[in-house]
């Protein structure tokens, strides 16, 4: 990396971790902020620095569940959908942990399930089929806080938004007319709309802001 920018007293530090080409990036920059871009997708990093999400010099190769970082160096650290996509998403969490400085802030953007009933339903419309042996998959917010709470992590706030995923192969779209009929928790819970050869999806997404314990 080139410069350091955890070592000035002046400028609010984020990592991001998970940060794929740098999308987050953008909504996390601004003002005396300076984001420390994190994946482990090479190819990813280069695509963020030529389309300018990612600051070059600030992006960083590295596994989130071994964070290159000493102790307590960040003023913040966040990820976006990215603990469904991992399976130790345990230790990413508490590596995010270990480099936020005393007084610090976790954000936690993700897919999860409300409850645990439409766990499963969210995990075929989001992957199609089960999740990829290397995902740990959607999580439930219980199992999510449950984690959090083990981990000493102390939960601040928790709010709700939705991603709209479009659903079109035909053999998904049969399991969501059969499960909606089947699981009155889907109705309750999610937000599903039906257009003319596809199923919208407006999948939750859980935002939790969080500090040390």
């Amino acid at each position: 990396m080139g410069n350091n920018p955890t070592k000035s007293p002046k400028t609010i530090t984020i990592l991001d971790v998970g940060t794929g080409e740098g999308d987050s990036c953008v909504l996390l920059s601004g003002g005396r902020t300076s984001v420390v871009s994190l994946d482990c997708d090479l190819e990813m990093l280069k695509k963020g620095v030529k389309k300018k999400k990612i600051l070059r010099g600030y992006a960083v190769l590295a596994d989130a569940r071994y964070l290159p970082f000493k102790d307590c160096s960040f003023n913040m650290v966040s990820s976006t959908y990215l603990l469904h996509c991992v399976k130790a998403y345990v230790e990413c969490l508490r590596e995010m942990k270990r480099v936020i400085k005393p007084e610090g802030h976790i954000q936690i953007i993700d897919i999860c399930a409300p409850v645990q009933e439409i766990k499963e339903f969210l995990q075929k419309c989001h992957y199609e089929k089960s999740p990829p042996l290397t995902c740990c998959g959607i999580l439930t917010k219980n199992e999510l806080l449950h984690q959090l709470n083990k981990l000493g992590i102390h939960v601040q706030s928790i709010e709700w938004s939705t991603l709209k995923e479009k659903e079109s192969s035909q053999k998904l779209k049969n399991y969501i007319t059969k499960e909606i009929r089947r699981n009155p928790n889907i109705k309750e819970k999610l937000k599903i709309r039906k257009g003319k050869q596809n199923f919208y999806v407006h999948l939750p997404v859980i935002t939790i802001m969080a500090d040390k314990k």
